[in-house]
């Protein structure tokens, strides 16, 4: 799998204090180690739209992750893996005490189809939240 980035990112955050998730998943935020991935992400209220698992190569595609503790103030990385093959990059810095982030990630290329595993890891590379997605060949053009 080969993941590039022509362009920065657009990183939010949200204070730790406001983002009370909800364990069924079922609320504004995931639950505290998971990632919902969607076509958007409002980068001020961090809510993703049309939540979903399976996207088309080169569609839209963003994320919301509920980290299992608020940031040290370090910076994160983002770290994707799928058929033994690795794309990881950096999220940069993130502020103390947040403990939930979101991003736009349209800029990615994903030269592969298949099940990738996407996860928000800290300097030592423990996973902070962790999903999964499936990516299918793109619709021809009509």
């Amino acid at each position: 799998m080969a993941v590039t980035r022509p362009l920065a990112i657009a990183l939010a955050l949200v204070l730790g204090s406001a983002c009370a998730s909800s364990s069924s998943g079922t609320g504004t935020f995931p639950p505290s180690g998971t990632i919902w991935f969607g076509q958007s992400v409002d980068l001020q209220t961090l809510v993703v739209s049309e939540r979903a698992t399976m996207f088309a190569r080169g569609a839209p595609l963003a994320f919301v992750a509920s980290l299992t503790r608020p940031s040290t103030g370090e910076t994160l990385g983002l770290l994707i893996t799928g058929s033994g093959e690795l794309g990881a990059d950096s999220l940069g810095s993130v502020p103390a005490g947040q403990a939930v982030i979101g991003e736009v990630i349209s800029q990615y290329e994903i030269s592969t189809s298949g099940t990738l595993n996407v996860s928000v890891v800290d300097s030592t590379g423990a996973h902070l939240a962790d999903g999964t997605l499936t990516i299918t060949p793109a619709a021809p053009a009509s």
